[in-house]
């Protein structure tokens, strides 16, 4: 289940930690959001970049792909959690490993790009983290990110009442202009996957390190079986074969430096 906000930051990096070796199979859509984010970003920097910063690298997804685009002298990898410092991406940059929390930690300075894929729905404060970003990005520099809105899991939010304190476009978009950055790109999408259980979401979601990584709900038997019987609310039928579908609700979000 998605996020409680009384959650520690060593709780959420417990439960990433613990998918990291399940993470890269399960997360399908989180895949494709981070080539889309990678074909945005290459609209806004050059394919030679000195200083680069990725936020919640995880299992290094975003990086391969940034990688692979873009020549990078030194390239800085943060998440909460030291698996990360597993990852080997494609590149001969002089890599970093960050392991620390984004909202407390201090920032590289004169970085060209700052990026992030399916990560900064779990801050606490994003707005903070906008500026601090600015603060570290060169005249013209792009912080580009992915995240989640208020329809991400809507289905699991409906039947356990957990969930995170989504975003909004215009709230995202006020934060990014308080932030002294100049809004590039700003839009949603909504991806859906289908299983032939409610069991299998549940497992698709605990494999890719969201159950349980900001809630203290604890499923038994009982809440299992009413959860199972519930989810049929959602079913679709195809071809003689019921579906049960999960939403993700992408944001995407480029900005630069105006400074």
């Amino acid at each position: 289940m998605p996020i409680n906000t009384n959650i520690s930051t060593k709780h959420i990096a417990h439960h990433f930690a613990s998918s990291h070796a399940t993470y890269a199979d399960n997360a399908t859509v989180q895949n494709i959001i981070s080539s889309k984010l990678v074909q945005m970003v290459c609209d806004y920097v050059p394919t030679a970049l000195n200083r680069v910063l990725e936020i919640g690298c995880g299992v290094g997804n975003l990086t391969d792909k940034l990688c692979q685009n873009h020549a990078i002298n030194t390239l800085y990898l943060n998440d909460l959690y030291d698996k990360i410092t597993q990852n080997q991406p494609p590149t001969t940059a002089n890599v970093h490993y960050l392991v620390a929390d984004i909202e407390t930690m201090a920032l590289p300075d004169e970085l060209d790009l700052v990026v992030s894929g399916s990560c900064l729905q779990w801050v606490k404060d994003l707005s903070c983290v906008c500026q601090k970003v600015q603060h570290a990005l060169v005249p013209d520099g792009v912080f580009a990110f992915s995240s989640f809105g208020v329809d991400n899991f809507y289905q699991i939010k409906r039947l356990t009442g957990q969930g995170l304190d989504y975003h909004t476009l215009a709230q995202i978009g006020r934060m990014i202009q308080r932030a002294n950055l100049s809004l590039e790109q700003l839009w949603e999408r909504q991806y859906t996957l289908h299983f032939d259980h409610p069991h299998a979401v549940l497992k698709h979601i605990q494999n890719t390190g969201v159950s349980g990584a900001g809630t203290n709900f604890r499923w038994n038997k009982s809440r299992l079986q009413q959860f199972y019987q519930q989810y049929q609310q959602f079913a679709i039928k195809d071809d003689d074969r019921w579906q049960y579908p999960l939403t993700y609700h992408a944001i995407f979000c480029v900005a630069k430096n105006q400074s």
